[in-house]
């Protein structure tokens, strides 16, 4: 073998050798892909996961057992916490049954009234400010005088409206209008227009 034979083989060996590192390249590089591609997977998957904890996590640290699941927390119908919204609905209707109630004995007398009348139409009235006049400026200035002295306050109407005005709000006991629908029908009859 001269050594020009030796040269073209040791450039076979290179030749050959060389396809095989690149084989082992390209599988070396599909699998540093694949465990890139499982490892971002993974990481996206426990982010996920992290993430549903966090949202449906319990209320409270406190386990009850057999409660397992998502938003397991009922509330007790007899809990202090319950019992205080209920108390309050129920106050709340109490009340707006009140004032219902109040309302409909002022605005039952001025409807029947031949001396007063409301000022506002039966669909848009008020449970709180009934605003009524008697059609005369000076009697309107009378009753509120009169009112006054009674002790009735507060009854002047609104300074650019004039007339009167009666706020029956929430605190206002039923007495109260019981009171002034007494003291209008007495004006009334003691200024010559009852029937």
């Amino acid at each position: 073998m001269t050594q020009s034979d030796k040269k073209e083989e040791k450039n076979k060996e290179t030749q050959k050798a060389e396809p095989a590192s690149e084989k082992e390249k390209k599988l070396n590089r599909k699998v540093a892909d694949k465990l890139k591609f499982y490892g971002v997977v993974t990481f996206l998957s426990l982010l996920c996961a992290g993430f549903i904890w966090f949202i449906f996590k319990p209320d409270t640290t406190e386990t009850v057992e057999g409660t397992a699941g998502i938003n397991t927390t009922i509330p007790d119908a007899i809990a202090p916490e319950t019992m205080a919204d209920k108390q309050k609905a129920y106050e709340l209707e109490e009340m707006k049954k009140r004032n219902e109630e109040k309302a409909k004995i002022l605005y039952d007398f001025l409807d029947s009234s031949k001396l007063f009348h409301g000022t506002v139409v039966p669909k848009d009235r008020s449970l709180m400010n009934v605003p009524f006049v008697t059609g005369d400026k000076e009697m309107d200035a009378k009753f509120v005088a009169e009112a006054a002295k009674a002790g009735l306050v507060n009854l002047k109407g609104h300074r650019t409206v004039g007339g009167m005005r009666a706020s029956i709000y929430n605190a206002m006991p039923i007495e109260g209008v019981e009171k002034l629908v007494e003291f209008m029908r007495e004006f009334e009859k003691n200024n010559g227009k009852e029937d």
